[in-house]
């Protein structure tokens, strides 16, 4: 007879996480673009919308691997970076003016964050206390 008193659940290890990064030699000007530059460059902090608008519970739904936090965690991990790259995308941003962009597009006052792509691509993942 089995349950839940002869249960053994995996254990969470210690010091598990992870941590995103943009920026880097290829787009220095990350920090930037993500807090503004003051009068006429408003900030775009395209995490904290991810995390507010990301449908989490179906992220960490689709990521679970039974019996393997870890692989869950990293599984977890990587849509969220997915789901921060597709951010990147969408038309949301505000910006003063219309600019040309580096292919001769012109992006207008509500626009996404691609213009060469380094800055989406710039992103980076940490992990702690696991291998993905």
């Amino acid at each position: 007879m089995g349950g839940w008193k002869t249960w053994n659940p995996p254990e969470i290890p210690e010091n598990l996480g992870c941590e995103f990064k943009w920026g880097g030699p290829t787009a220095p000007y990350a920090t930037s673009v993500y807090f503004g530059q003051g009068r006429g460059k408003p900030a775009r902090p395209w995490a904290e919308y991810t995390i507010e608008t990301a449908n989490h519970e179906q992220m960490l739904a689709d990521a679970v691997i039974p019996l393997d936090f870890e692989q869950t965690f990293v599984n977890y991990a990587y849509s969220l970076g997915f789901a921060f790259e597709e951010t990147f995308e969408e038309e949301i941003w505000s910006w003063p003016r219309e600019t040309i962009r580096t292919d001769g597009t012109i992006a207008g006052l509500t626009r996404n964050l691609i213009d060469t792509r380094r800055l989406q691509e710039s992103q980076q993942i940490q992990f702690f206390g696991v291998s993905p």
